[in-house]
């Protein structure tokens, strides 16, 4: 589902970086109205929820996170590359969703997800050292996903806006 995978599937790898950071940036607003304005996190915002329609951003599945059912879930290695570390313990904060956000830039950008693995064994075993291949990220997005994507919530940015705005500052787009 989502605009991003209609995009892989008709051989294209990665937006275009002016058009992802806008997506990015739409993305970003409405995840920090739910947290600020109505302390909601959804917990489980993966790619293939991202849709766009009048050349708008949308999120397609507002399956608001249960942090009661987490130890229920089947985690699928898709899914994990999305799910920041206290999303899998059990523990989401907005932080969580920014962690998220910055996962699916990778993955929009360079058509591969932030931890390149075949098994959720090598997967884990990865996690353990990083929780993103920096070979995948350009040398001016290294400081802002670094951030965005730290194992310690605390460490990220204050708002999932401020990372976008990182990423904007940074960018060395033709």
């Amino acid at each position: 589902g989502g605009v991003f995978e209609t995009q892989r599937q008709a051989g294209e790898v990665g937006i275009k970086p002016h058009t992802l950071l806008r997506y990015m940036e739409e993305i970003a607003d409405v995840l920090d109205y739910l947290h600020q304005k109505h302390q909601l996190v959804h917990g489980n915002l993966k790619l293939s929820q991202v849709g766009i329609d009048h050349r708008h951003v949308q999120i397609l599945d507002w399956g608001i996170h249960q942090p009661e059912h987490v130890t229920h879930n089947l985690w699928s290695l898709d899914a994990l590359q999305f799910a920041a570390p206290e999303v899998i313990e059990g523990y989401p904060v907005p932080a969580s969703d920014q962690f998220a956000l910055a996962a699916i830039y990778v993955l929009a950008h360079t058509g591969y997800p932030p931890l390149p693995s075949r098994s959720l064994t090598e997967f884990f075993d990865l996690r353990r050292e990083k929780t993103f291949d920096t070979r995948l990220a350009k040398e001016h997005e290294l400081s802002a996903l670094n951030r965005a994507l730290h194992a310690d919530p605390a460490a990220r940015f204050p708002a999932c806006a401020a990372f976008v705005k990182a990423l904007q500052a940074n960018k060395s787009i033709p």
